[in-house]
């Protein structure tokens, strides 16, 4: 049984499978739903759904990173689960890893192989995050903390002529990237008050580098990253990243995910992530039903 109710928002969830999420796209005009999956009065789950019209296919549903399971689901639970979103419009789900067996069962075809995300646990204290880096990336941050950077932390409002989402914009043009909008993370932050920290590096006066954190429940989302040349000689995002940890644990939060890691087109920004002390998680690949299931 699959209903609308919304998820606990304190549960460690992505990003895009957060009520917020939904309510931000929502805001912006898109559609977007939250779905509990049920047996009974037994709540087993739930999914963010993303849809959008095609003129051949109709509306189509897309689940990323999901659905979240509340308890570990027997296998015929899945199945059916997976075989009631595909009900509701699941056309196309982004898989977490371990499904493949009920997503085939389901009557889904795998089109793409999986990635990998990147996960940076911040519980424990400083010195125990600082235990987690890798020596180099340890080092750098050393030299970035004797360098005179100064660094602030700021609350962004969502001001849609933000310098930070002008670089945004530019960087995904010039290296010619797709990533969430910069007027999502404008979004988020006016349909969820305080939910949006923009941290950011000086070199005297002159900005630096700066980094835009997005906060659910126990769980942050590195969402913007920018870095000018004199950042990337000095380190500033290893400075920026480190204290963010800092800002971001004394408030409660758990976990920073890092986004997707990519060697092959991004082997710098994968040695960074990694770098830090996260963990590369897999995912269970692209995943496709074109047919509803009855």
């Amino acid at each position: 049984m699959i209903t609308d109710a919304l998820p606990d928002p304190l549960l460690p969830l992505p990003l895009q499978q957060h009520p917020q999420f939904a309510q931000t796209l929502c805001a912006m005009g898109r559609d977007a739903t939250c779905l509990t999956l049920r047996t009974g009065p037994r709540r087993l789950g739930h999914a963010v759904m993303i849809a959008r019209n095609s003129m051949i296919f109709g509306r189509i549903g897309l689940v990323s990173q999901g659905p979240y399971w509340t308890s570990p689901p027997s296998m015929a639970d899945r199945v059916d689960g997976f075989r009631g979103l595909s009900a509701q419009g699941v056309h196309l789900i982004n898989a977490n890893n371990g499904e493949d067996g009920a997503l085939t069962q389901a009557g889904f075809r795998k089109v793409m192989t999986a990635a990998h995300i990147a996960q940076l646990d911040i519980r424990g204290g400083e010195e125990a995050r600082r235990a987690r880096m890798d020596i180099k990336w340890r080092n750098r941050l050393s030299r970035a903390e004797r360098s005179g950077l100064r660094w602030r932390s700021l609350r962004y409002e969502g001001e849609p002529d933000h310098w930070l989402l002008a670089e945004e914009a530019r960087q995904q043009k010039a290296k010619k990237y797709k990533g969430m909008p910069p007027c999502f993370s404008a979004a988020w932050a006016v349909n969820s008050p305080g939910g949006a920290r923009l941290f950011v590096a000086y070199d005297g006066r002159e900005r630096v580098a700066a980094m835009l954190f997005l906060m659910h429940g126990p769980v942050a989302t590195y969402q913007i990253g920018w870095n000018g040349p004199i950042g990337r000689e000095m380190h500033a995002h290893n400075l920026l990243l480190a204290r963010a940890s800092d800002w971001l644990a004394d408030r409660g939060i758990r976990r920073i995910d890092l986004g997707t890691i990519d060697t092959e087109a991004a082997p710098g920004l994968a040695r960074f992530k990694l770098g830090s002390g996260a963990k590369a998680i897999p995912l269970g690949g692209s995943w496709l039903r074109l047919t509803r299931a009855g």
